[in-house]
C-alpha cells in the first residue's frame, strides 16, 4: 500500500512537472509569435508611412504641374493675343500700303510728263553735244565727293565712245518696281538707238538700249530730279 501511494505520488509530480514544462513552452512560443507579429506590424507601418510620403510628394507634385500649366495655358492666351493683334496691324499696314501704291499711280497718271521728258532729251542731248560734265551734273548733281560714279570715269565712258543716241520712245512706267529703291519714285522708260564709236566702251552697245529714269520730287527746288539711269526696274 506504501509502494503503491509512493508510485501515484510520482506519477503526480512527472505529471506536474510535464504540464509546466509544457506551459513554458508555450509562453515562448507565444511570445515568439507575437514578436514576429509585431515586426510584420512595424514593417507594414513603414511600408505604410513611405507610401504616404510618396503620395504625398506626387501630390505636391500634382498641384505644381497644374499650376505650370495654368501658367503654361494664360502665357498661350496672351500669346495668341499678341498674335492676333499683330495679323490685325500687318493687314491694315498692308490696307494702308496698297492705299498708298494706288494714291501714287493716280498721282503718276495725273502728273504732266512733259517737263520729266524734256529731262531725259536734255540729258540725250548734252551727250550728243559733247557736254559730258553737264550730263553727268543732270544726272549725279554738282556733288561729286558724294557720287557713286566720278566726273572722269563718266566721261571717259561716253567720250570717244558713243557717236550719237537718238530717242525712239519715252514712256511713264506704273508698274510696281522689283526694288524697293525705286519705290515713290516716277520712272520712265526709254528707248535709245545709239551709235557707237568703240563698241566695247562704255555703257551703251550699239542699237536699241532700253534705260530706266528714275526720278524724284526734289521739295527744296520744286522739281523732278534724276536720282538714278539704271538698267532694270
Amino acid at each position: 500500500m506504501k509502494n503503491l501511494v509512493l508510485i501515484m505520488v510520482f506519477i503526480l509530480i512527472i505529471t506536474v512537472f510535464i504540464a509546466f514544462n509544457y506551459l513554458l513552452w508555450d509562453r515562448e512560443n507565444f511570445q515568439e509569435i507575437n514578436y514576429s507579429k509585431t515586426a510584420a506590424i512595424d514593417a507594414f507601418s513603414k511600408q505604410l508611412r513611405n507610401l504616404e510620403e510618396r503620395n504625398k510628394l506626387l501630390e505636391t507634385n500634382i498641384v505644381e504641374m497644374e499650376k505650370d500649366i495654368e501658367e503654361i495655358n494664360q502665357k498661350n492666351e496672351l500669346l495668341a493675343k499678341q498674335l492676333e493683334a499683330k495679323e490685325k496691324e500687318i493687314e491694315s499696314i498692308n490696307s494702308k500700303l496698297n492705299n498708298k501704291e494706288q494714291f501714287i499711280q493716280i498721282l503718276k497718271n495725273q502728273i504732266e510728263l512733259s517737263p520729266i521728258k524734256d529731262i531725259v532729251k536734255d540729258w540725250v542731248d548734252k551727250i550728243n553735244n559733247g557736254d559730258y560734265e553737264g550730263a553727268y551734273a543732270l544726272q549725279y548733281g554738282k556733288d561729286e565727293v558724294n557720287n557713286s560714279v566720278t566726273k572722269d570715269k563718266f566721261i571717259s565712258d561716253y567720250k570717244g565712245a558713243v557717236e550719237s543716241i537718238e530717242i525712239k520712245s519715252i514712256e511713264l512706267v506704273v508698274e510696281k518696281p522689283s526694288v524697293n529703291k525705286f519705290e515713290d519714285c516716277l520712272v520712265l522708260k526709254a528707248i535709245f538707238d545709239v551709235k557707237k564709236i568703240e563698241e566695247y566702251k562704255g555703257q551703251f552697245f550699239s542699237g536699241n538700249n532700253i534705260r530706266y529714269f528714275i526720278f524724284k520730287y526734289n521739295t527744296e527746288n520744286m522739281a523732278w530730279t534724276i536720282k538714278e539711269i539704271s538698267y532694270y526696274y
